[in-house]
């Protein structure tokens, strides 16, 4: 994994863009799986300047793991945890929660699975 990205799993061995080697590289969808995300990316754009916060991230949490979000400074972990939070929404990929998409969750629908906890967001 290259020193730069944010993502660290404790207690796996991951390939270099994030998925679980153990699983063959693939994003298993099963029941346990809790977050996955495919290729995500994040850009902000300034009437100078594009920002390219988060470039083709890859992650699967399931359901019982810890996960430690760490990097030098600027490399994107305010931003994955905001996107991952549904406080934001990346400029491209795909993020699914319990194998639901939530690319299309208005403000409310966020807001109600954030407060319900975000690895339980069926009893919103």
């Amino acid at each position: 994994m290259k020193s730069s990205s944010p993502i660290w799993r404790a207690g796996t061995s991951m390939n270099a863009s994030g998925w679980n080697e153990e699983q063959g590289g693939d994003m298993a969808a099963t029941d346990d799986v809790l977050i996955s995300m495919k290729d995500i990316k994040k850009i902000f754009y300034t009437d100078e300047v594009e920002t390219h916060a988060l470039s083709g991230v890859n992650l699967e949490i399931r359901r019982g793991e810890y996960v430690s979000v760490a990097g030098p400074s600027g490399s994107g972990k305010s931003t994955l945890l905001a996107i991952l939070g549904l406080l934001d929404s990346p400029s491209e990929g795909q993020y699914f929660l319990q194998n639901e998409s939530v690319e299309n969750l208005d403000v409310a629908q966020r807001a109600v699975i954030r407060n319900r906890g975000i690895s339980n967001p069926d009893s919103a």
